[in-house]
C-alpha cells in the first residue's frame, strides 16, 4: 500500500508499507515504483493528475545481508 504525504515545504512523500515479515530490498521497490501511476495519483494541495518524477537520490540501508543501495523516487506536482 502507497500513502502520499506532504510536508511544510512544497516537497511529497510517498509512503511505502510493507508486511513485518517482508522486508523492502531494492528490487521491489524499483518495481513497485516503475508499475506506480502518478499520474492517478492526486497531491495532498488537491490537484489530482499532476504529480510526475522529479528525480532520484540514492539512500544505503544496512541489512543483515550487508548495504542496500535505494534509488529513491522524487515527484513533483504540476500546480
Amino acid at each position: 500500500m502507497a500513502m502520499i504525504s506532504h510536508s511544510h515545504t512544497n516537497k511529497i512523500m510517498i509512503t511505502l508499507f510493507v508486511e513485518e515479515n517482508n522486508p523492502l530490498t531494492p528490487t521491489f521497490y524499483n518495481s513497485f515504483i516503475t508499475e506506480l501511476q502518478f499520474h492517478q495519483l492526486s497531491c495532498p494541495c488537491g490537484h489530482a493528475g499532476g504529480l510526475s518524477v522529479h528525480g532520484y537520490y540514492r539512500r544505503f540501508i544496512k541489512s543483515s545481508e550487508g548495504k542496500l543501495c535505494f534509488n529513491i523516487c522524487r515527484v513533483v506536482c504540476e500546480s
